[in-house]
């Protein structure tokens, strides 16, 4: 049994963060190893309180008066402080029993955010010279080559990283061109995790009638709105809102803590999102969903490995078209399958190796 600190974005209030970052360790304790997580706070002086983030949020909500949302934010901060203890943690300067780093998953390799440029030495792994490195379905987001070349510090490290993989071909491209070891494509960790591992984690919504969840960073057109509202009128479907994001259609919004993104996701009869992990959890668990684009380097490139392509919409584009093309899962089923053994191999493979003592040359 080994020791493994997992180096990623895990305590802000982001479901697809939080609950990628729970999925990589649940599976590692899977495979029979233990494992903690790097406190943020502890990132080469750089603090980050996730309580002031969220006092900054319910004053911008207030100064608008739109006190409906600032009760939301309060009500999703609880949830998510509720959910935090998954989450063992220790501090970069107490890591002399850890055996291995892994860094990863989420795009902590976009060095284009202000946060993830500062914290580089963390998140590409410059301060943990002396422990084994495995990377874990990282991303650079819409990171170029030439930016990263900004920094030469960062082929330096990831040439000592001793098991690669990645999430998406943009930075598989990138890395591949910073060193001659093997770089893996690998789904992201909430996907090895299955439909029937989520079932287990929640109870069914609490809602009695069959509704649509949005799962949005960005509004949708007036155009979108008009013929969603009508396509739930017709089908006597609820338009439920998982974001703080101001709409006209929704009939009802809630605060989305990890457990209640979960449930809504597994019990909701349509998904609409712009997001990467709304993209992953309607493919992975089968649900009947639309993707608004907006251009993001990963979520095209999930959707193109699994075949889904067909379900992304432009952003001045009608849904209809797709919301009344039904999927039929089973011709999907082995492509999803495959890529699901194919990263639990490799995630297998590296943990075991390092626990093992054998360091990859």
């Amino acid at each position: 049994m080994a020791l493994f600190c997992i180096v990623t974005v895990h305590d802000n209030t982001n479901c697809g963060s939080f609950l990628q970052a729970w999925a990589l360790g649940y599976s590692i304790r899977r495979l029979g190893h233990d494992v903690i997580y790097l406190k943020k706070n502890s990132h080469s002086g750089i603090s980050y309180n996730p309580t002031v983030s969220y006092i900054k949020k319910i004053i911008k909500k207030l100064l608008k008066l739109d006190f409906k949302g600032a009760i939301s934010i309060r009500k999703q901060y609880n949830e998510f402080k509720f959910c935090r203890h998954v989450f063992p943690l220790t501090d970069i300067k107490n890591l002399d029993n850890v055996d291995c780093i892994i860094l990863g998953s989420d795009t902590i390799w976009n060095v284009e955010t202000e946060y993830f440029k500062k914290l580089r030495n963390i998140y590409w792994g410059v301060e943990f010279e002396e422990k084994h490195i495995i990377t874990y379905a990282c991303s650079v987001a819409n990171t170029s080559l030439q930016i990263i070349k900004n920094y030469p510090e960062l082929e330096k490290c990831s040439r000592k990283w001793e098991y690669i993989s990645v999430r998406d071909e943009s930075t598989k491209y990138i890395i591949s061109s910073m060193t001659d070891k093997k770089v893996y494509m690998v789904c992201d960790p909430t996907m090895l995790l299955t439909k029937k591992d989520y079932v287990k984690l929640v109870d069914k919504a609490d809602v009695n009638n069959k509704y649509i969840l949005l799962y949005l960073f960005e509004s949708l057109s007036e155009k979108q709105e008009y013929e969603l509202r009508r396509f739930a009128d017709n089908n006597k479907l609820l338009i439920i809102s998982g974001t703080n994001r101001k709409d006209s259609i929704s009939n009802r919004k809630i605060a989305l803590s990890p457990l209640k993104f979960v449930q809504y996701m597994l019990y909701a009869n349509y998904v609409i999102t712009d997001t990467f992990h709304g993209s992953v959890f309607s493919v992975n668990l089968n649900k009947q969903f639309v993707v608004i684009g907006r251009a993001k380097k990963k979520v095209n490139d999930f959707l193109q490995r699994v075949e889904f392509t067909d379900r992304i919409v432009a952003e001045n584009q009608s849904v209809l078209s797709v919301m009344n093309k039904r999927i039929d899962y089973e011709k999907y089923k082995e492509v999803i399958e495959n890529f699901r053994k194919s990263s639990l191999d490799f995630l297998e493979t590296a943990v075991n190796e390092v626990s093992n003592g054998n360091k990859k040359e």
